[in-house]
């Protein structure tokens, strides 16, 4: 029985994102962060890379 509610409240949350719009601003900061992170990734793996050889 709880588990159905749950997905009533999530279902509502969803449309109410949806109709505010704000549905797109969230999955512009998620991708936001991924891409951050990816980046930092990508950074690091190339220093680390430089040092490496240098050893």
């Amino acid at each position: 029985m709880k588990h159905l509610f749950l997905q009533k409240v999530s279902t509502a949350t969803q449309a109410d994102l949806a109709s505010n719009g704000k549905f797109f601003v969230v999955v512009g900061v998620i991708a936001l962060v991924f891409l951050g992170i990816s980046g930092f990734l990508i950074y690091i793996d190339k220093r680390l890379k430089k040092l490496e050889d240098k050893a």
